[in-house]
């Protein structure tokens, strides 16, 4: 077939070595090979006869290429994909001399070598430039502003030193995964097209600069793990007209465009600290909100659930907010994951939570759908309409989870995941029966609350559970036996309650055989616990301290008037002659009874 110009394979299960003969391929200008199960080397020998060679990807399907140092390819590639390919360990040379590419992606190519110097300037007229999962080191130019990149994604390598100035053409940037470092002092600003920033895990410092505020376009901002500090920009335009109740967000119009454009906020794991960010008050088409890790403090304002009406993961863990939850977050009828463990939450749990209908869905549709999420934003962006890859480009991040006894990390899997989680407050009160109702749950964690009254028995009605913790509370009652109909629960801990009665058995609970899920409840038995289940303690009613307390009172009232009675029957018996006479009429009566009752009985058994 010498006559092909394109040779297209992707997405089968070949398998085996390319053969040398695809050489003679001398006509071809697309070669796509990617997503196949092909082993061996690709050399030299294979591309030497490819004049015409415009594209080629070989993305995927387990190729190494073996290419001399200093081969010259005959080709210049316009086009060219050898993601999860064998490149590596040193920077292939070759790519020197392909200067008219556009798109280039040798992500996750096992290279571990430095930057060469010409590799900024031989793809400085490229669109799309991933180098993204490898080992790569160096420090990155002073700047980037003469390339004329769209996306750049340089995550997971080794690059340290500060942020070079960037190409204006920029849509996508994501450096996470370095080890970067110093002050946030780009001018945000002159990136007037910017949508994704993604800078997450290196070691940047200072504060969150104003310049970010001017980014009109920015719907994906990820700044978490770093060691930012001080508090987060107000975002409101600088308008010397403006009263101060408009400063403070409350007038029409305060808000910069950030706040109408920003889909996805993470700002988790740093020292940031104030009150929560009164900018988000105008993020309408907000969908994740991750602050957990910081230093905020002051309460939830009722705003949220109106405003933020189309969030779905909202992750304030380990910080200092405090007073009650707002009852206003059941308005967030989109929301499938609420974490606000690890902060000084107080009250009770709002009973009005049932109508997160996220998380009442049985089904299996939680996940985000990122076109529904561009629609909500523009359908004429060029950005999202260029390209349907620009949608599965966002992610979600990364964040911890605390389910099944651990701090779990999700990266864009979160998107599937369904919980909720009050963990490590001040909240009181009983588990309302409503939280029943939310069965699409797959985690529950209310843990060391002081939460008490009794385990609802509709708890068995969240049929996707995977993990409920409930322990370190003061919940008392029985165990409900509906515990048992969850057959997806893998992870239980009902520990140090006032838990009483014989545990439920059957089905799933039978795999749950650790003791220690129910230590610290004397009142319970039967396995797993160690305490056998007899006539006593299944009778015994362990009782809160509030329930003892109240039982006391009875009983000394009980005692008090019964002691008074005493002393009056007693009184008349002595000295009121009627009542002493009618007494030992009583007794005597009583006396006859039981001797016929004995004497009657003794002639029957003698007679027998």
């Amino acid at each position: 077939m010498t006559s092909l110009t394109t040779l297209s394979l992707w997405g089968n299960s070949l398998s085996g070595p390319v053969p040398l003969s695809i050489r003679r391929l001398t006509q071809l200008i697309e070669l796509d090979l990617s997503h196949n199960n092909f082993s061996g080397v690709i050399t030299g020998k294979h591309l030497s006869k490819m004049t015409n060679l415009e594209t080629v990807d070989l993305s995927s399907s387990s190729l190494r290429l073996i290419i001399n140092t200093n081969w010259l390819p005959p080709f210049k590639l316009r086009s060219a994909d050898f993601s999860s390919c064998r490149l590596g360990p040193n920077f292939p040379k070759w790519l020197k001399w392909q200067t008219h590419i556009s798109d280039l992606d040798i992500s996750n190519t096992s290279i571990a070598d430095k930057v060469p110097v010409w590799f900024w300037h031989v793809f400085s007229k490229t669109s799309i430039l991933d180098v993204s999962n490898n080992n790569l080191s160096g420090q990155l130019p002073k700047t980037l502003e003469y390339m004329s990149a769209s996306r750049i994604n340089l995550e997971y390598n080794n690059f340290y030193g500060s942020i070079p100035r960037l190409p204006k053409s920029l849509y996508t940037i994501n450096l996470s995964g370095n080890t970067l470092s110093g002050p946030l002092s780009l001018n945000f600003e002159d990136l007037i097209q910017l949508r994704v920033l993604v800078l997450k895990e290196n070691s940047f410092n200072g504060s969150i600069p104003q310049s970010l505020c001017k980014l009109q376009h920015l719907q994906y901002l990820d700044l978490s793990k770093n060691s930012l500090a001080g508090k987060v920009p107000l975002c409101l335009h600088k308008n010397a007209n403006a009263t101060h109740q408009n400063l403070l967000g409350f007038g029409s119009s305060p808000l910069s465009s950030l706040s109408s454009s920003i889909i996805i906020l993470n700002l988790g794991y740093n020292n940031l600290s104030g009150r929560f960010p009164l900018f988000l008050k105008g993020c309408s088409s907000l969908v994740l909100l991750a602050l957990e890790n910081n230093n905020f403090f002051g309460s939830i304002p009722s705003w949220v659930g109106k405003k933020l009406a189309t969030l779905r993961i909202l992750s304030l863990r380990y910080n200092r907010f405090s007073g009650p939850i707002p009852s206003q977050l059941s308005e967030l009828s989109q929301l499938q994951v609420l974490d606000l463990g690890q902060n000084n939450f107080c009250g009770h749990i709002p009973p009005s939570l049932k109508t997160l209908n996220q998380m009442v869905r049985s089904h299996n549709f939680h996940q985000l759908d990122m076109k529904n999420v561009r629609q909500n934003i523009s359908d004429a962006d060029p950005f999202w309409v260029e390209s349907e890859q620009n949608l599965n480009s966002i992610e979600f991040g990364s964040l911890k989870v605390d389910t099944k006894g651990l701090e779990l990390q999700y990266g864009d899997g979160i998107k599937y995941w369904t919980s909720f989680d009050l963990s490590c407050n001040n909240l009181t009160g009983g588990i309302p029966e409503d939280l029943g109702l939310l069965v699409g749950l797959m985690n529950l964690n209310l843990s060391r609350n002081k939460l008490s009254g009794n385990i609802p028995n509709n708890i068995g009605s969240l049929q996707l559970l995977e993990s409920l913790d409930l322990s370190n509370n003061e919940l008392s009652g029985i165990i409900p036996s509906s515990l048992a109909a969850l057959t997806f629960l893998s992870y239980l801990n009902l520990s140090y309650n006032n838990l009483s009665g014989k545990v439920p058995s059957g089905h799933q609970l039978q795999v749950l055989d650790d003791p220690s899920i129910y230590e610290g409840n004397p009142g319970l038995c039967g396995f797993p616990v160690l305490s056998e289940c007899t006539e006593n303690n299944m009778s015994k009613h362990y009782v809160s301290k509030k329930e003892m307390d109240d039982g006391m009172v009875s009983f000394y009232v009980g005692a008090s008037v019964g002691f008074l009675i005493g002393i009056c029957l007693v009184y008349g018996a002595i000295f009121k002659e009627t009542w002493r006479v009618a007494y030992f009429r009583c007794f005597d009566n009583l006396y006859d009874r039981v001797y016929v009752c004995m004497f009657v009985n003794w002639a029957k058994f003698t007679r027998n």
